[in-house]
């Protein structure tokens, strides 16, 4: 008859703990005798000027969740601090609102004829000169 003893049950929870521990930094299973795959990161869309740029001036919707919000982009500003001017990867959408009702949040904002983007969009301006402002810094 085996007796265990509080040893025995404390150097095999060890043992155990110690195994899994070596399968995740191997990301393979110490019980499988293949490699468990890692789960595939999600593409990255990158945000460009020359993205928006062709479409200054028209409208897109900006919708979260079931809310959808009719939006024209204004203008591209320089973010402050850069270097040359109208670099592609920092600058700022500046957005005139129709409906006055979207607040800050995620949106994600299209057009026909252009790729959908997931944009942060705030709240800037005076009352009747309200604008929403999507920032892309993809400098860093």
């Amino acid at each position: 008859m085996v007796q265990l003893t509080r040893r025995a049950v404390v150097a095999s929870a060890i043992g155990v703990t110690g195994m899994a521990a070596l399968g995740v930094a191997t990301a393979t299973s110490p019980w499988a005798r293949t490699p468990v795959a890692p789960a595939a990161a999600p593409a990255i869309v990158k945000l460009a000027r020359s993205r928006f740029a062709p479409h200054l001036g028209l409208a897109f919707t900006a919708r979260a969740g079931d809310s959808r919000h009719a939006l024209v982009l204004d203008r591209i500003d320089d973010l402050p601090g850069a270097g040359s001017g109208g670099e592609e990867q920092r600058f700022n959408l500046i957005f005139a609102e129709t409906d006055e009702a979207l607040t800050d949040g995620i949106y994600e904002v299209s057009r026909d004829g252009a790729e959908p983007a997931t944009l942060f969009l705030s709240v800037i301006g005076a009352e009747g000169e309200r604008r929403l402002q999507g920032l892309v810094d993809q400098s860093v």
